[in-house]
């Protein structure tokens, strides 16, 4: 089980800490937060859908129909799809909020495999500032929190507008249909029928691009049979080379302005 731990000099000064070469720790995984600065490159590879918890709406990819299973990733811990979402790729670190604040903390996965007291890189300089590499992550993880602030305004604008209905999905892998429960997507007749105004608005809420996204993101559903099929074939055991997957902040997977 994950440890997280807020990340401070005087616990991590001496320590190490190691790129991840495997997305093995996504594997129990079958959906993840995304935000609206990379659906342009999600969209190619991966379902959308929106959840709900209470009144809440959450936009979420789909990594698998079937709950703990990620399909996306092979028994070696190789990504099989053309997007990372942005929710993996600053693992072992992510933010917590500090309690009784709206400020957020660096905090680091002490049970990740990723923390030695001997190798990789360091967390703290020799002037007991953040590293620089460990200040990218943060920095990373900063902008994906600013824009999934964003995010959540845009889908509450689509949920006020009564565009979020029910979304029933059966997929068949293995000539076996499996049924997706609570998952809800964009009304798109009644998105094309809105009103000038109410159209205007959602637009003026940066709404209008993320309904586009999950509604033109739907076919990819169907890659979850493809991706199953994959995951069957690839014999790890014949000596396959592991695909080094190092995060990269600054590559053209996700980029933030």
């Amino acid at each position: 089980m994950p440890n997280i731990t807020p990340l401070s000099e005087e616990t991590h000064s001496n320590k190490y800490w190691i790129r991840f070469t495997s997305f093995q720790f996504t594997s129990s995984t079958h959906q993840a937060p995304v935000v609206a600065a990379e659906l342009a490159s999600a969209i190619k590879s991966l379902a959308l859908a929106f959840t709900r918890q209470g009144n809440i709406y959450t936009l979420t990819c789909l990594l698998s129909p079937i709950a703990g299973q990620n399909l996306f990733i092979d028994a070696a811990g190789r990504w099989l799809g053309g997007y990372v979402p942005s929710f993996f790729r600053g693992h072992p670190f992510c933010l917590a909020r500090i309690p009784g604040t709206d400020k957020m903390r660096l905090c680091v996965d002490e049970a990740s495999g990723l923390i030695s007291e001997t190798d990789g890189e360091l967390f703290f300089d020799d002037k007991g500032q953040l590293s620089k590499a460990v200040t990218d992550v943060k920095d990373f993880l900063t902008k994906v929190e600013q824009n999934r602030t964003a995010t959540d305004q845009a889908v509450s604008a689509l949920a006020d507008a009564g565009l979020i209905i029910p979304w029933p999905v059966k997929v068949k892998i293995d000539n076996i249909e499996v049924s997706i429960p609570d998952l809800y997507r964009v009304d798109d007749g009644k998105l094309h029928s809105l009103s000038d105004e109410a159209f205007l608005h959602l637009r003026k809420t940066q709404a209008l691009p993320l309904a586009y996204a999950q509604l033109f993101s739907m076919p990819n559903m169907g890659l979850f049979a493809k991706l199953a099929q994959i995951r069957k074939q690839l014999d790890v055991k014949t000596g396959a080379r592991q695909i080094q997957a190092a995060v990269q902040f600054d590559d053209d997977m996700i980029r933030f302005s």
